[in-house]
């Protein structure tokens, strides 16, 4: 499963309840163009991002088991998107 599957699932199973801080961006009910405006602007991280979707992942799906497998190569996957 690709980083973004991860993500857009993440986005489909949250409702952005919890609050992360990345430098000064918020990702709390954020849309995909605030997300987009964010990394251009260095204030996230794919890694960043990817480390809130886990979090909540991990948080969320055994409630709601709606995810079968995460990628284990998603963070190094994020910080290679970092470098790019």
């Amino acid at each position: 499963m690709s980083v973004l599957a991860i993500v857009f699932i993440s986005l489909i199973l949250s409702n952005f309840s919890n609050k992360t801080e990345a430098k000064t961006f918020t990702l709390k009910e954020t849309t995909i163009d605030d997300i987009h405006i964010a990394f251009k602007q260095s204030k996230l991280t794919s890694r960043q991002l990817v480390e809130f979707y886990l979090s909540k992942i991990q948080r969320s799906n055994p409630i709601l088991k709606g995810i079968i497998e995460v990628n284990a190569d998603a963070l190094f996957l994020a910080d290679k998107a970092d470098q790019d």
